[in-house]
């Protein structure tokens, strides 16, 4: 989750005195100090840039990895104060294959799905705020790696189901040495 970033707000600088209130000053959330109102925008918006610059690496680096199966472009999405609080990119996860399947069939769907898990942990290696993945993020590696296995797996008993090799005969790759 992205924090929020406050806009600077004017703040009582101190008591008053014998002159009256003293001349108040804006919040900086940047540092958290007290400042000119000048300085206080400054800093909303270094943070400002800083989050987008953040958020739109992390998204293409989705969009970069995600080759064919990106579905969508980058979309951004903003808060009130004009903030990038977030941003997705789609990435179509195929099905996990049947035993129906052609090889080849079955081959590209693990092919892709290894692609979809690889792009959704791209940002990882960004490191820093940009490197944080999401709960979606991870659900995707965690779908991909699923309908990869499950394809594997079929990939497997296919692979065995020819006429008379080592691995249908339970031989494994055991020498046969006899007489």
């Amino acid at each position: 989750m992205i924090n929020k970033i406050s806009i600077p707000k004017q703040v009582n600088n101190g008591p008053a005195n014998k002159k009256g209130p003293q001349e108040g000053g804006y919040l900086n959330p940047q540092d958290k100090k007290v400042t000119t109102k000048k300085k206080a925008f400054e800093g909303f918006q270094a943070m400002k840039d800083k989050r987008y610059n953040d958020v739109m690496s992390h998204e293409q680096a989705h969009l970069s990895a995600a080759k064919h199966l990106a579905a969508s472009g980058i979309h951004l999405d903003y808060d009130s104060n004009g903030v990038v609080s977030g941003g997705h990119v789609m990435i179509n996860v195929p099905q996990a294959g049947t035993k129906g399947m052609s090889k080849k069939k079955l081959e590209q769907i693990k092919t892709d799905a290894g692609i979809a898990r690889e792009a959704a942990a791209a940002p990882s290696s960004l490191g820093g705020d940009a490197g944080k993945l999401s709960d979606a993020d991870k659900a995707i590696i965690s779908r991909a790696s699923s309908v990869m296995s499950v394809t594997n797996g079929i990939l497997q008993q296919k692979k065995c189901e020819c006429q008379g090799c080592d691995s249908c005969k339970g031989l494994g790759n055991r020498l046969n040495i006899s007489g």
